[in-house]
């Protein structure tokens, strides 16, 4: 503001920008994330917004946004059977993750067997010689984790649509373990694949998504 406690044009123009920039993240972003749900990537997820009028600097920053929410290699992975396949994950997590989403998880959804896992790991990190203690730490989560796997796809194979809240967000995050939504996503692109694949005579090997 200036001395007579007007506002200043070139702030009131931030704000007007930041107002339009908010008002196209909140038109396009349902349909970013509904794109790279469907298997297409980031790149292909810009032009998909732009082909649905969404400027192009924007339709950039929501495509990377949908994408970076979903798990790692989602266009070319299944998601994870069991613990082994996310051992190396939650291994990094005790090593690495933020302490305040370890703190929320474990406090707020993984129930009073993991009260003191917290503690545990944070002492581990200030061990010069953890590696022993860490293996311990990914033992102590190992069932929670294989618990939180198996639910997920069991739910995901009755079909139920659940959307994506904190706590899979986190277990995501934190575990590798997939929402149930985006397994349910996962599944659709295999299907449409091997759908593409019959009609064309061509049996991919390589693992990547015809979408």
């Amino acid at each position: 503001m200036d001395q007579y406690g007007n506002l200043n044009i070139i702030d009131g123009l931030e704000n007007l920008e930041k107002k339009e920039a908010k008002e196209i993240s909140d038109k396009f972003i349902e349909k970013a994330k509904e794109f790279s749900e469907q298997g297409f990537e980031e790149f292909s997820v810009c032009e998909l917004l732009e082909l649905e009028g969404c400027p192009r600097e924007a339709s950039k920053k929501i495509a990377k946004q949908a994408c970076n929410n979903l798990p790692e290699n989602f266009h070319l992975e299944n998601p994870p059977k069991s613990f082994e396949d996310v051992s190396k994950k939650v291994e990094k997590t005790i090593h690495t993750a933020e302490k305040e989403k370890l703190n929320t998880y474990l406090n707020k959804y993984a129930g009073k067997d993991y009260s003191q896992t917290i503690n545990r790991i944070l002492i581990a990190r200030d061990n010069k010689e953890s590696g022993l203690i860490i293996a311990e730490l990914v033992k102590e989560v190992e069932p929670l984790v294989t618990g939180l796997i198996l639910t997920n796809l069991a739910l995901a194979s009755e079909g139920k649509e659940i959307a994506i809240d904190e706590k899979e967000r986190l277990e995501q995050d934190l575990f590798g373990v997939w929402p149930v939504s985006l397994i349910i996503a996962r599944r659709k692109i295999d299907k449409a694949d091997k759908t593409l694949a019959k009609r064309s005579k061509v049996n991919p090997d390589n693992g990547i998504s015809f979408i």
